[in-house]
């Protein structure tokens, strides 16, 4: 089981997962996400997509956008295009790949990116099932 970690409003987290290094990695992306939120997250939201691929634009122009890439193939790269374009620009990409049970243990990293998407590459052989990532901009 890959590991997930699900907060709510009031600040608590549940963190499920089979691996250390994985606990810790979530965590702390959430303790990041956590601490920025008030100064990131100022004004109403003027447009969402909440779906699995989804987006929400702020009103003071933060847009966070988040998706699961389709199953890739034995390739060693890939690509994932935003459910929308960031109007200015990407300041931060999150990739987490989810295995089958007895494989993974690789990396994945950004190759390059624009306001429309990124390209990916890894250097393990096992092929992941999911990329699941999230991206910061405005």
């Amino acid at each position: 089981m890959t590991a997930k970690l699900t907060a709510s409003a009031d600040g608590s987290k549940v963190l499920i997962g089979n691996a250390a290094e994985d606990a810790l990695e979530i965590d702390a992306t959430a303790k990041t996400i956590a601490a920025l939120a008030p100064y990131l997250l100022k004004g109403d939201i003027e447009e969402q997509l909440l779906a699995p691929n989804g987006y929400v634009k702020f009103a003071s122009g933060l847009v966070i956008q988040w998706g699961k890439s389709a199953e890739p193939t034995a390739a060693l790269t890939g690509t994932v295009t935003y459910p929308i374009p960031f109007p200015t620009g990407v300041t931060c990409i999150v990739l987490s790949p989810a295995y089958n049970a007895g494989l993974g243990g690789g990396q994945m990293f950004v190759v390059s990116n624009d306001a429309s998407g990124f390209t990916w590459d890894r250097n393990d052989a096992a092929n992941p099932k999911h990329l699941f990532w999230i991206a910061l901009g405005f």
